[in-house]
């Protein structure tokens, strides 16, 4: 499970505040459900079965092994150069329109040190409008947006969730978003969030999941939304692999 960031460390826990829960099923007697960064303060899901045959068992006479096991985990999942959800909103972000809105907070990543300093829903930041220009190819137009690239405009917003709302407000749009916080009013097209929030109200706009971003670059396949022009706007990613 996760909590969102903006809970101040030792907070007192309540399960109704937990953003995303993962079910660990099995019948094997010997798991690494996850594998824990002290340093970093990050955690990456495995559901890795083990054999007993090996000793698993025994976490104190087999440390060195099982820290093998989450090296090459992390080595295999964490590794920067795989494709992640920001990689697919941006790819379709590109694909579809001209014109798109990159919502930046104020961080990237939960500060242990400084709470303060962690982003958040609502937390101040930037808009960033990447605009396709007319020699620009689109292949061109998603690395420039996807690299954090010169954008063509800058807004300062002191509330990014209300910001992305009234920019997406009315539109035909393809919103991905880390955090369902933004819910803009009148807007239509399709939507991917990690997180549940207000946008899920939103009745224009018609639920994704992240298989249906994959499944759309399949060559044929209907575009998510907009396919017209519209507008995109997508969170300031990376999101979790």
């Amino acid at each position: 499970m996760e909590l969102p960031a903006d809970v101040p460390l030792g907070s007192a826990y309540d399960p109704r505040g937990v953003r995303q829960r993962f079910d660990l099923t099995g019948s094997s007697r010997i798991s690494v459900p996850m594998v824990i960064d002290l340093e970093e303060g990050s955690a990456l899901w495995t559901d890795i079965h083990l054999p007993p045959a090996g000793g698993y068992h025994s976490v104190a006479v087999h440390s060195a092994r099982l820290g093998l096991i989450a090296r090459h985990l992390f080595e295999r999942y964490a590794d920067a150069g795989r494709v992640t959800l920001w990689d697919l909103s941006v790819w379709h972000a590109a694909a579809r329109t001209d014109d798109v809105a990159v919502l930046r907070r104020t961080t990237g990543v939960a500060d242990r040190k400084d709470p303060d300093n962690s982003p958040g829903p609502g937390r101040s930041g930037e808009v960033w409008t990447y605009r396709r220009a007319a020699d620009e190819t689109r292949a061109s137009f998603a690395a420039r947006i996807r690299t954090g690239g010169v954008p063509d405009s800058r807004t300062p917003a002191e509330d990014t969730d209300a910001t992305a709302a009234r920019t997406a407000a009315g539109k035909h749009v393809l919103l991905c978003l880390v955090d369902g916080t933004a819910a803009p009013h009148g807007a239509t097209g399709a939507l991917y969030r990690l997180y549940p929030g207000p946008v899920d109200a939103v009745p224009g706009l018609r639920r994704l999941a992240a298989g249906d971003l994959v499944a759309a670059l399949e060559t044929g396949a209907a575009a998510p939304a907009p396919d017209d022009g519209g507008s995109v706007a997508v969170s300031g990613g990376p999101y979790p692999q």
